[in-house]
C-alpha cells in the first residue's frame, strides 16, 4: 500500500464532524459557551507566538526556545542577532489567530490506540505541531480542527500526522516525489518526519 493511501484510510478512523454540529454544541443557546470546547493546544519549541506585557499590550513575536511549565524562554524576533531573549509567563503569550478552527470540519479519533496516543504519550504535542488545534469536549472527549485554508490540508497536515503517528500501513518504498506538491501551511512538525521516510526509502 502507498503510503498516501495508507493515510487515507488511517483517515477513514476519524469521526467527521461538521461545523454545524460543533456550532450547536459550542453555542447551545445561540451564545458561545466557553467551557463546552477547552483549548488544550499546547505550545512547543520552535513555534513563533506574539508576546504582550502585563497591561496587554502586544510588545513583539519570538520563537519559544524552551518551555519550562508555565514560563517560556523566547527568542524575541525583532532583534534576533542581539540574542534578545527574554523568559515570559504563558499569560503573556498568544498565538495569532489560534481561538478557533477556520475550516467547517473537525476530527474525532475513534481507535482506542490513537486516543490512548492524543492521550497518555506525546500525541498531543506531535499533533500541534502538525498544525492541529485540539479540544477537551465531553460528548467526543477530544476534537481537533484546522484554522487555516487555501492550501491542501491532505499534505501539509495528516501526511505529517500519519508519520508522526508512527504508523506501518504502507508498505511501498517512498520517496521524496510522493510528498510532490508538500505544502506545510503552519504545520512546524512535518517536514522531520517526512524526510525520516524518504532517507529510509520504506516503512517507518
Amino acid at each position: 500500500m502507498h503510503i498516501r493511501e495508507a493515510c487515507q484510510k488511517w483517515m477513514d478512523t476519524f469521526h467527521e464532524i461538521p461545523m454545524g454540529v460543533i456550532t450547536k454544541l459550542r453555542e447551545p443557546d445561540g451564545e458561545i459557551n466557553e467551557f463546552e470546547f477547552q483549548n488544550v493546544t499546547p505550545k512547543y519549541v520552535g513555534q513563533i507566538v506574539n508576546v504582550y506585557d502585563d497591561m496587554g499590550s502586544m510588545v513583539g513575536s519570538g520563537e519559544i526556545l524552551e518551555c519550562n511549565s508555565d514560563e517560556y524562554k523566547i527568542l524575541m524576533e525583532e532583534k534576533p542577532e542581539r540574542n534578545d531573549i527574554r523568559i515570559i509567563n504563558e499569560a503573556n503569550l498568544n498565538i495569532e489567530d489560534d481561538d478557533w478552527p477556520m475550516w467547517g470540519t473537525m476530527w474525532a479519533f475513534k481507535d482506542s490506540s490513537d486516543i490512548h496516543w492524543l492521550e497518555k504519550e506525546d500525541g498531543i504535542e506531535k499533533m500541534a505541531k502538525c498544525g492541529f488545534m485540539i479540544f477537551k469536549q465531553e460528548d467526543y472527549d477530544y476534537v481537533f480542527g484546522i484554522n487555516g485554508a487555501g492550501y491542501t490540508f491532505f499534505n501539509a497536515h495528516f501526511l505529517p500526522l500519519y508519520c508522526a503517528r508512527g504508523l506501518n500501513w504502507h508498505d511501498e518504498p517512498v520517496s521524496r516525489k510522493d510528498f510532490n506538491g508538500f505544502g506545510l501551511g503552519s504545520c512546524f512538525f512535518g517536514y522531520e518526519f517526512v524526510e525520516e521516510v524518504c532517507e529510509r526509502g520504506k516503512k517507518l
